[in-house]
């Protein structure tokens, strides 16, 4: 029973894929019966799995996103971009596109998913092979969507609670000194810019099901200079 619970404790209460094994001390690593810790080890494998391999935002959605965009030239950002499919969309509807992507594989599978625009529109996305939280998202995008209104998307859905809080803060920082308006999308809701939420969408998922999504815009943020 005591094996039993710890297994509950650190695998169900919260979503599996947020726990790792190290997190567990040795005294309850030792409770674990040898069955459980391998069903464990198994569940952390999974975990890292499920952190690029998700699902997404169906094809049958992009057009609900891309019409929040701010009216005017507007530049459009997806943070984790994935395979790309939302890019080769995105480059049918805007004159900039950028896909921030820290895996090197999916960044590869990109550029050949773009191959199928024209040069025209291909031209006009720009890939960035990065973590978008490493990134000063100012500095990393004012050379690739001219100083437009940008129009930001983020399928959040399995990040965990830190890394959620990393993007918002990065997202506010941006808001607070880029010179047009800046409207995010995310899967899940991001707190720190919950003072600037102006709407839900829905969204069709591969995982089968409507999710709704959270639509925060810098139309109310206090501006401050590049330089401070």
């Amino acid at each position: 029973m005591p094996a039993c619970r710890t297994f509950l404790k650190h695998c169900l209460v919260r979503p599996f894929w947020t726990q790792k094994l190290s997190r567990l001390s040795p005294p309850e690593r030792k409770a674990l019966a040898p069955r459980t810790l391998n069903v464990f080890s198994l569940l952390t494998t999974a975990r890292v799995k499920l952190a690029r391999t998700y699902g997404e935002i169906l094809p049958s959605s992009f057009g609900g996103v891309f019409a929040l965009a701010p009216a005017g030239r507007t530049a459009f950002v997806d943070i984790g971009s994935g395979d790309g499919k939302l890019l080769v969309a995105a480059a049918d509807k805007f004159e900039a596109v950028v896909g921030i992507e820290k895996y090197r594989d999916r960044v590869a599978t990109s550029k050949q998913n773009l191959q199928s625009l024209p040069e025209e529109h291909r031209r006009r996305v720009t890939l960035i092979e990065a973590d978008c939280n490493d990134e000063d998202l100012s500095e990393s995008l004012v050379a690739f969507t001219h100083g437009w209104q940008l129009l930001l998307f983020c399928n959040n859905v399995a990040f965990p609670a830190g890394l959620n809080k990393r993007l918002a803060g990065n997202v506010l920082r941006l808001m607070q000194v880029w010179p047009q308006n800046v409207c995010m999308v995310s899967a899940l809701p991001l707190d720190t810019l919950a003072s600037f939420f102006v709407q839900e969408v829905p969204f069709h998922t591969s995982w089968g099901t409507l999710h709704v999504g959270n639509v925060y815009t810098s139309s109310t943020v206090p501006q401050v200079s590049i330089a401070s």
